[in-house]
């Protein structure tokens, strides 16, 4: 049995994190990530901003490059 304050806690992180994974990214990258499977995390870095994906899919798409499906993991 969780305590009122604990369970709101989590309540709280999973609605966040729910939240953040509405935002699904399509990235094309090149073979060297074939490594990548859905669950790896990714932090994609650009203007002074960090942004950390949890790889969804990966697939092959057009010659020479990865079609990677992933959602934000961060709630900021």
């Amino acid at each position: 049995v969780l305590s009122e304050t604990h369970a709101r806690t989590v309540a709280e992180q999973q609605l966040n994190q729910r939240w953040a994974e509405r935002s699904l990214i399509t990235l094309q990258l090149p073979m060297r990530y074939a490594h990548l499977e859905p669950g790896d995390v990714l932090v994609l870095q650009a203007e002074g901003i960090s942004q950390r994906l949890r790889v969804e899919q990966v697939q092959l798409g057009r010659p020479g490059l990865l079609r990677v499906r992933a959602t934000r993991t961060d709630t900021e």
